[in-house]
């Protein structure tokens, strides 16, 4: 590899270090035993970690630690916590009771049940980068002549660079940025050694579909129009058919985009537009009509859609639900759709709550940044609180009643805690049965027809075309005017409404038709 933040190809149990052999040479070792080398240098991989309280945490099963203190603590991220705060705290055990302590020593010993937590090194998640920050180091070579007052413009700065590989505080507001990447010993000085892309991922309600945000992702190709608020973008990529998903490239600028191809690219963040939202056993489903997953998670055939996403939760393998014929559903491991006629599948998402009509997804061991300084002690009242705040994008759970709101986009790693993603306020929904010119149509709301064309000024007018048009299968409503339409499944629209033709009919004319 050309670095050591390039992606390895590992083998898991394999790669037990890496060396390195010049400023461009990598190579992966099998072996873990450092022999002297005067130009080598070795990163010799140690066991699991987990992140919380901004620090990473090396874990050892069937160990405790010395010097445990007599404060329990009914949660990691609680014990986590009192660790951090407490400057003679040097790791945390978990107890063969579940009970959490703090500990001053990072002495192991043996003991059955029990899980060791030391602290390794402290962590921050900036300008999409993951960062290492360790005291009394330095980095050499400065990647640029401009020092910074803070960390975090330091940070950013570094994150824009690709030859800064780290950033060194030098003194009381000053942070220089580095090309360097190997940390050497500076008394009172310290590091921020730069990590690899920070990646994260979540489904979303909004405008009663499922939406995928991935970041750092960006799209490229085919783009269409650029929205200035979030909401905006959502609206116009719901009523927009060519469109797949938008990208944001600032507070102000979201840009929509027909082709779906992401690449990974720092400070940007996308927002991807999947199926039709529906609510099943606490998750979202992605719901795809003419669509299939592959491969089973179990040998069973359920019945109904309700067993089969029942059991798909329950399973550590299963992504979803794909209807296969009449009482044959089948649950499945692969992630991707494809069409297929006569199925129906259903991609499942994060997990979702339900909060005065807005919909939250949920996240453990997440973490979001700009958390604010206000606590609230019940979820329930951090939740109102974030629906009020227009700038809010979710609420963090950090310990027993202790809960902060975000409005940061950036989401990191922190065992125990939980992150409530706000997602888009639950839209009415309605449908009836009406009959027009002799024929039976399926009212939708707020739905809309693909394949829209021949626009008219009346809801009357356009029944009346529709009914003389074979190709014609519904009437979808749209910027003041009534279109034919050729599709004949109604999918979310803003402000929209459609009318699906059906079968003929010999009863006489609704009384009233929805007209807008």
């Amino acid at each position: 590899s050309s670095g050591i933040n390039a992606e390895w190809p590992l083998r898991p149990g394999k790669c037990l270090g890496v060396t390195k052999e010049s400023s461009t040479s990598y190579k992966l070792n099998t072996g873990s035993t450092a022999e002297a080398h005067k130009s080598y240098t070795i990163f010799v991989k140690g066991g699991k970690s987990v992140v919380s309280n901004g620090k990473s945490w090396s874990t050892a099963s069937g160990y405790t630690l010395g010097g445990a203190g007599a404060t329990e603590y009914t949660s990691a991220s609680s014990a986590f916590k009192a660790c951090t705060s407490a400057t003679t705290c040097n790791g945390v055990i978990k107890k063969k009771t579940g009970k959490y302590v703090i500990a001053t020593k990072t002495t192991k010993t043996k003991s059955t049940g029990a899980t060791s937590y030391t602290v390794s090194s402290s962590i921050t998640v900036a300008g999409d980068y993951s960062w290492t920050s360790k005291s009394d180091y330095s980095l050499s070579g400065y990647a640029s002549e401009k020092t910074h007052t803070t960390a975090a413009a330091a940070l950013t700065a570094c994150a824009a660079n690709s030859k800064c590989n780290g950033v060194t505080k030098e003194a009381t507001k000053k942070y220089r940025t580095n090309t360097g990447s190997e940390p050497s010993s500076k008394s009172g000085y310290s590091v921020y050694i730069k990590g690899g892309l920070k990646t994260s991922q979540r489904s979303i309600y909004n405008t009663n579909y499922v939406w995928y945000v991935k970041a750092p992702y960006a799209l490229s190709k085919g783009k269409l129009s650029t929205s200035k608020t979030e909401a905006a973008a959502y609206e116009a990529c719901i009523n927009n058919v060519k469109c797949l998903g938008f990208t944001r490239t600032s507070s102000t600028s979201y840009i929509l985009y027909s082709d779906s191809t992401l690449t990974k690219t720092q400070g940007k963040i996308s927002y991807i537009k999947g199926g039709t939202f529906i609510t099943s056993n606490g998750y979202m489903w992605d719901y795809r009509s003419g669509k299939t997953l592959s491969g089973y998670a179990d040998t069973t055939k359920y019945d109904t859609a309700a067993k089969a996403m029942s059991a798909c939760v329950s399973s550590s393998t299963c992504n979803g639900v794909t209807k296969e014929g009449t009482g044959n559903f089948r649950i499945n491991t692969g992630t991707t759709v494809t069409t297929k006629s006569g199925r129906t599948c259903w991609l499942k998402g994060n997990e979702v709550e339900k909060y005065s009509s807005y919909y939250f997804t949920k996240k453990s061991d997440y973490t979001l940044n700009d958390l604010g300084t206000k606590k609230y002690t019940t979820v329930a009242t951090a939740k109102t609180a974030c629906i009020a705040a227009s700038t809010c994008t979710g609420v963090v759970y950090v310990a027993s009643k202790e809960f902060y709101l975000s409005t940061g986009h950036t989401m990191s790693d922190s065992s125990g805690y939980i992150v409530y993603f706000k997602g888009g306020k639950e839209v009415a929904q309605q449908s009836l049965t009406l009959t027009s010119n002799s024929y039976t149509w399926k009212y939708e709301s707020p739905k809309k027809l693909s394949g829209a064309y021949s626009g008219k000024d009346t809801l009357a007018a356009a029944l009346t075309a529709c009914v003389s048009d074979s190709k014609c299968k519904g009437v979808t409503y749209a910027s003041k005017k009534y279109y034919l339409a050729t599709g004949t499944t109604a999918n979310p629209g803003t402000g929209q409404h459609c009318w699906i033709k059906k079968e003929k009919s010999t009863d006489c004319d609704s009384a009233l038709i929805p007209l807008l």
